[in-house]
């Protein structure tokens, strides 16, 4: 199932899933317009990390082990009738091995990043919506019922120009797309 995120202008995929789980994405390839990416690859790759660790202190029961999945990488679309700009999203998953979620876990988590002072977008049963207290990521966390599988996460950096510079990339005007 695939959900489109605009609020940061990014594109979300979620719940790639297979059983019980819980995905945090974060997404910033900016408004539409122009995409500024102000991180180099590596510091996206090292604020990822950042943000793994805060999301698995922010639980209130700790996993047993901590098991780091694929890394990958994606084009980012700052505008979905645009073409890619050549700035890439970087992600890594994690499972959350001992641990399984419910709606008092969210609800525990909301409460921990809160007092982090990342800010509140959108909950239901199943799904908590933050943004970082910068404003630059996007946090979705998605929990699928019934399931005995750990917990599972992604975290996924603001959109960064590979070839690790920093310098802002422009967006094509519709004018320019053939």
């Amino acid at each position: 199932m695939s959900r489109g995120s605009r609020g940061l202008g990014g594109r979300l995929s979620v719940r790639a899933l297979v059983g019980l789980g819980l995905v945090a994405a974060l997404s910033n390839c900016g408004q539409s317009g122009t995409a500024k990416p102000k991180l180099t690859a590596a510091q996206a790759r090292a604020r990822n990390a950042a943000v793994a660790q805060e999301v698995i202190a922010s639980l209130p029961v700790k996993p047993q082990t901590v098991q780091t999945l694929a890394t990958s990488s994606s084009p980012c679309l700052v505008d979905p009738d645009a073409q890619p700009d050549g700035t890439v999203q970087y992600g890594t998953g994690y499972n959350l091995v001992g641990l399984t979620v419910d709606a008092q876990t969210l609800a525990a988590v909301r409460k921990e990043l809160e007092a982090k002072h990342y800010r509140f977008v959108y909950a239901s049963a199943s799904t908590l919506q933050m943004h970082s207290p910068d404003n630059s990521t996007n946090v979705t966390m998605d929990r699928v019922a019934d399931s005995a599988a750990p917990l599972n996460f992604t975290i996924t950096s603001s959109c960064v120009r590979p070839d690790e510079s920093p310098t802002p990339i422009p967006s094509p005007t519709r004018a320019e797309i053939p």
